[in-house]
């Protein structure tokens, strides 16, 4: 046990005893409580709120820990240590939320913990109500840890079983309102306008005032990222007239901004710059100064180009006093500071912040490629997770039935060898007869033991037949995820023009040594320029590593090389 670990559980004893101290002048549960809750856990799914949320809403109304606390362990108390899989299920989906609330493990397991744990048993059972609400609330614990990915995962999982089993809209709804912010960043744009466009078929009264803008601006953002520009600034404008309605300022400088943004790629900056004004003195006066900075960067950058360079470069220093930290407003904070620099003939300084901007854009494409790849890593490890659980809930009931199979057979052979002592006692003068009848009964039951014997191999042989097809299952999801190639045809042009400007002329070069040398040789010429091994370089382009020495002999016979030349030096060496 590291010291994380250890210090982990001296704060969770800590919180015990302090529980214990405090319980009985704070919480005023009872056992009549408990066992209400526990009658809630049996009933059925309701179609708009899960058992565990609506109990844990009653719990979270009392604003106390300890009183939770004690909660849980007299809800523990009550169900036994014989309750049932779905009561199981829901007591770790509660404890779950208790360890996500302290941000600490709760009774030995983290939040995630306790989560994955109620997902894997409501598998293994096939409750697809129950995996439902252990996939909403994974999915919770990670948003709230600003795990993006893994959250939308299971959000997205949770939306899905919840179509499936027709639950109540306004439940799908608000998951749908609650991704479509994470599907907008991972640049997921028309599943944003998807769900987004669905959310607003309920009737707007019945939408949280926040909620019903936020869906009104994000929508409005993938049509703006889609070049949709009048769909976009619909949207955004209903945004700004709901936010006006409710007096809710800070939305209404920020989507005012967002129409701004809008003009400007339209080719109308005049129509944008009110409207970027508006969203900078609304969100420095709400505290959203990076919405407020990155809105000065846009009217700096139209200034400058307008000619007006004193008070654009007073707004680039009003940005720079803010500090900025998101990603995003940094990178268009490097692209505006490059332009001025270079218009203002500081090179030097202009060239390190265009370096800045590119190391930075290749990081956020990187991480958006890794999130999609994780995703999909995430479905294959559910989907074969599931599986998993499935054959084992099916090996599970084909023990119990060979069991029962056996126990029926013994107790038929029991019966059998009592009738035959009654006959022997009541028949003391038929006793040949009965012996003849006694070999009779013998003679068959070897052949219904013989008969049972063979059923039990069969079964078997299906058993085996079915454990070599999971096998051959997981084998075939295993060379089609390995099979997957990184090196896109997008992925080799963003790393072309990358190359060429830490290399500048190299390609020249080759080409002039063999002008007609094709582009998978020029390919593989810039990979061996990077220093990469035969079996980097196959990874990167979906081969194996003897194509690629295949590859190498063929690039050396069109650069006129001999056996003596190395191939890599050379290579290298230009």
């Amino acid at each position: 046990m590291n010291y994380l670990d250890l210090r982990m559980k001296t704060i969770e004893k800590i919180y015990l005893i302090l529980m214990f101290f405090v319980s009985s002048s704070v919480c005023g549960q009872t056992t009549q409580d408990a066992n209400r809750w526990l009658l809630q856990l049996k009933q059925p799914l309701n179609d708009s709120i899960t058992n565990t949320q609506m109990i844990w809403n009653e719990w979270q109304t009392k604003a106390d820990s300890n009183y939770i606390f004690r909660a849980d362990s007299l809800l523990e108390k009550e169900a036994g240590p014989a309750a049932s899989a779905v009561i199981t299920i829901q007591l770790q989906l509660l404890k779950a939320r208790i360890a996500g609330s302290l941000y600490l493990p709760w009774q030995g397991k983290t939040a995630d913990g306790w989560a994955l744990a109620a997902l894997q048993n409501a598998a293994a059972v096939d409750n697809e109500p129950l995996l439902f609400d252990a996939c909403y609330t994974t999915g919770l614990y990670f948003l709230t840890t600003g795990n993006s990915e893994q959250s939308l995962f299971y959000l997205l999982k949770a939306i899905e079983l919840a179509e499936k089993n027709k639950m109540r809209h306004k439940l799908i709804t608000g998951l749908k309102i609650m991704v479509s912010s994470t599907l907008y960043t991972t640049q997921n744009y028309a599943v944003t306008i998807d769900f987004c466009r669905d959310a607003l078929k309920d009737p707007v009264n019945e939408i949280n005032t926040e909620n019903l803008i936020g869906v009104y601006n994000n929508i409005g953002l993938a049509y703006r990222a889609t070049g949709k520009y009048d769909s976009a600034l619909y949207f955004f404008s209903q945004a700004v007239q709901a936010a006006t309605q409710k007096n809710i300022g800070v939305w209404v400088g920020i989507a005012s901004g967002n129409m701004g943004d809008v003009y400007s790629q339209m080719g109308k900056p005049k129509l944008a710059v009110p409207l970027w004004r508006r969203d900078i003195d609304s969100c420095l006066k709400y505290n959203e100064p990076e919405n407020a900075g990155l809105t000065m960067l846009f009217l700096c950058e139209y200034l400058f180009k307008k000619g007006d360079r004193r008070q654009a470069l007073e707004y680039l220093k009003k940005t720079e006093a803010l500090q900025l930290k998101r990603n995003h407003e940094r990178l268009i904070y490097y692209r505006v500071k490059a332009y001025i620099l270079k218009e203002t003939g500081n090179i030097t300084e202009a060239y390190d912040y265009t370096g800045k901007y590119y190391r930075l854009n290749d990081s956020l494409n990187t991480k958006i490629t890794q999130s999609n790849y994780q995703k999909l890593k995430l479905r294959l490890d559910f989907d074969n997770n599931m599986q998993q659980y499935k054959t084992i809930l099916q090996q599970k009931q084909t023990e119990t039935i060979r069991r029962n199979l056996l126990l029926a057979s013994l107790a038929l052979t029991l019966l059998v060898g009592w009738l035959l002592l009654s006959r022997l006692r009541l028949h003391n003068k038929l006793a040949e007869q009965q012996k003849i009848i006694a070999e009779t009964e013998a003679q068959f039951a070897k052949e219904q033991l013989q008969l049972f014997t063979q059923t039990l191999l069969q079964k078997n042989e299906q058993v085996e037949q079915l454990n070599r097809q999971l096998k051959a299952m997981e084998q075939k999801n295993e060379e089609e995820l390995t099979g997957q190639t990184i090196l896109t045809d997008e992925d080799w042009n963003r790393f072309k023009n990358l190359f060429e400007k830490a290399n500048p002329g190299f390609f020249e070069k080759i080409k002039s040594i063999s002008p007609d040398i094709s582009a998978a040789e020029l390919r593989l010429a810039a990979l061996i320029k990077l220093n990469l091994d035969n079996k980097q370089m196959a990874a990167m382009q979906g081969i194996s590593p003897v194509s690629i020495r295949s590859n190498k002999t063929r690039l050396r016979q069109r650069l006129h090389l001999t056996a003596e030349n190395g191939l890599d030096d050379f290579i290298r060496s230009l």
